[in-house]
């Protein structure tokens, strides 16, 4: 995170004069963290002290401290409504380049920066093409094995059904298998989460019980591509 010190505009600034993907993703995420807090005066803070110290807050976010909020209040007040809405076309750039993390927030932005457009205008072309856009992102990023966080959301999205993601169980199979080898790699095979979503378990034999053998086998052989993709990008 860039310092303190540095106005928002300055620091977004610096990062979209650089046309890095990486560092657009960056001036995005300042902008967005600014956009939430404006919105409800607090926001999520992932804080790795507080994961390590507390096991039951696995993926340790919190609350905003006081100080911490006056220090946005500061720096948020003063952004744009040119900077608000300039943070989707440096989420699209990034999004575009496969930048990790990109493609879900894309996604969870919604159509031009309005989620409820997939609701209220579903037949609308440009929320159409929106949305096949966002899904091609997110099918490539999670294919690449890019992040396994992707790979666990797109997992989701076709077993449950959204506005952007009808319900497929295949490929609902294929990416919950691919969580857990990938996870399997990342934490060993005899962890929860490699356990949970292995080829055996029940919750994958509930998924796919409405596969044939070969479709099964089909999409095992997928997921482990993923897997193998992911351990490739990752072996150094």
């Amino acid at each position: 995170m860039p310092s303190g010190d540095v106005s928002l505009s300055r620091q977004v600034q610096q990062l979209a004069e650089s046309h890095d993907p990486e560092k657009l993703y960056l001036a995005y995420s300042l902008l967005a963290d600014c956009v939430e807090f404006n919105r409800d005066h607090d926001r999520m803070i992932y804080d790795e002290e507080l994961r390590k110290k507390s096991p039951d807050n696995a993926f340790g976010y919190r609350h905003m401290t006081e100080q911490e909020k006056q220090r946005d209040t500061m720096r948020c007040g003063a952004m744009s409504e040119r900077e608000r809405q300039s943070r989707l076309d440096y989420l699209a750039a990034a999004a575009k380049a496969g930048v990790p993390g990109s493609a879900i927030a894309f996604l969870r932005e919604g159509p031009f920066g309005d989620p409820s457009a997939l609701t209220t205008r579903p037949d609308d072309p440009l929320v159409q093409e929106w949305k096949a856009l966002a899904r091609a992102q997110l099918i490539a990023e999670a294919e690449a094995g890019t992040d396994p966080g992707v790979v666990n959301y797109i997992a989701t999205e076709y077993a449950a059904g959204s506005p952007t993601f009808e319900r497929n169980a295949g490929l609902a199979y294929r990416y919950f298998l691919a969580n857990g080898l990938i996870h399997g790699e990342i934490l060993g095979p005899d962890s929860d989460i490699a356990k949970f979503f292995a080829e055996d378990s029940a919750l994958m034999d509930s998924i796919g019980k409405d596969l044939s053998p070969a479709e099964r086998a089909a999409e095992l052989a997928a997921a482990r591509q993923i897997a193998l993709n992911f351990h490739k990008r990752h072996a150094h």
